[in-house]
């Protein structure tokens, strides 16, 4: 019971860090007319950079398994004929 607690408070706390390392990414994208380092990220977080790096990566990870997962979809609609074939 105590671990899956642990499990959802950690899953809980990288669902916070998400938002908040986007939200400042967007924000710094706009201030800086560039991508942020994660050095101006950590600071603006004010964590470490690695934190930054951290969750920056398992991002990445999470939206490429959406991607995967959502392709096969998307491969569906663009066949709408249904033949099998490349859309005309």
């Amino acid at each position: 019971m105590e671990r899956e607690a642990a499990e959802r408070e950690a899953a809980q706390a990288f669902v916070r860090d998400a938002q908040r390392y986007e939200l400042a990414e967007v924000q710094l994208r706009q201030q800086l007319a560039r991508v942020p380092t994660s050095i101006e990220l950590a600071a603006a977080l004010e964590w470490s950079v690695e934190h930054v790096d951290t969750v920056a990566e398992m991002l990445a990870e999470a939206r490429a398994l959406n991607d995967e997962t959502l392709l096969p979809y998307l491969d569906d609609a663009d066949d709408s004929d249904g033949d099998g074939d490349e859309p005309d």
